[in-house]
């Protein structure tokens, strides 16, 4: 069985599947305004570019769950005002920004997992014969 993934984790998980939906959403709004104009050879209206301008949105998430994740306290800051900014959004909005914002506040304090690094001798290993006859690999291969 894997470890229990910490609080902020789960957090930037939670926005980087929002930034997903947005995404699918965006993109299906775009094509639902864009589609009709290339049928009728129309040139486009400022709400198309507007509509281009929300897919910036999504990537905007994807950045603070990834800086999230990383433990950044930037990311924090971003993300507690972003779970503030969904909380009047009832119900959906409302249950998904306040788990993000109990996964940040409660589970901040704990430090990220260190990555445990192979022990390396920090001089190399020679045969105790052979002292001074080359690097202890050419040795290796020599015997």
């Amino acid at each position: 069985m894997s470890e229990q993934l910490r609080p902020y984790v789960k957090a930037g998980r939670v926005l980087r599947l929002l930034a997903g939906i947005q995404v699918v959403f965006f993109v299906a709004i775009v094509a639902a305004i864009i589609g009709p104009m290339f049928a009728q050879h129309t040139t486009p209206s400022p709400t198309v570019y507007l509509a281009l301008l929300f897919l910036l949105i999504p990537g905007f998430y994807l950045s603070v769950g990834k800086a999230i994740m990383e433990h950044k306290e930037w990311g924090r800051t971003v993300g507690i005002i972003l779970g503030c900014l969904m909380l009047p959004g009832f119900p959906l909005g409302t249950l998904i920004g306040g788990y993000v914002l109990w996964c940040l506040i409660q589970g901040w304090d704990r430090q990220p997992a260190q990555q445990v690094m192979p022990a390396v001798p920090t001089a190399p290993i020679q045969h105790p014969e052979r002292r001074g006859q080359g690097s202890p690999f050419i040795t290796c291969i020599r015997s």
